[in-house]
């Protein structure tokens, strides 16, 4: 007995603390937050933005469709980044749908299609149901900077 508990509570433990391939919903996405790579990033990350600035704002409006791989480095790198961000900016879980994609980036197979997905973390940003701009692998100059610019781009568009 004493055996099998040696080796089953371990492995009871850490299975609690993963991620399947597919769409990662409800109580599921607060499984991210309690991985060891998600919770030590978001904790040593502090966003730039406030909650009374135009990104914030920007952001409160919009909907998120990530794409991410709980095995690719520069997703353990940007997401705890972007979560961080979006509950410092108090923007609802619900308003994120993400998908935990395979290795080959064939699954799951409709909304990576769908969205044209080749790499991951891929962060969709959505207003209104039209595409924003998106940031793929890693921001080009900071998280905060680049969505900065995607909804100036946006407002600009919107003026013309």
């Amino acid at each position: 007995m004493l055996i099998f508990n040696f080796f089953l509570v371990p492995y009871t433990l850490l299975s609690q603390h993963k991620l399947h391939v597919g769409l990662i919903e409800g109580n599921e996405m607060e499984t991210l937050y309690h991985l060891k790579w998600f919770s030590k990033k978001y904790t040593d990350f502090t966003p730039t933005v406030s909650s009374d600035e135009d990104l914030s704002k920007d952001l409160i409006g919009s909907d998120f469709i990530v794409f991410m791989g709980s095995w690719c480095h520069d997703t353990k790198m940007l997401l705890p980044k972007f979560f961080k961000l979006l509950d410092n900016l108090e923007i609802p879980k619900d308003r994120t749908t993400l998908y935990n994609v395979d290795k080959k980036k064939r699954h799951p197979r409709t909304p990576i299609k769908k969205y044209g997905i080749k790499y991951v973390p891929t962060i969709i940003f959505m207003r209104d149901g039209e595409e924003v701009g998106r940031i793929v692998e890693f921001p080009f100059y900071s998280l905060e900077g680049d969505i900065s610019k995607m909804y100036a781009r946006l407002k600009k568009d919107l003026k013309e």
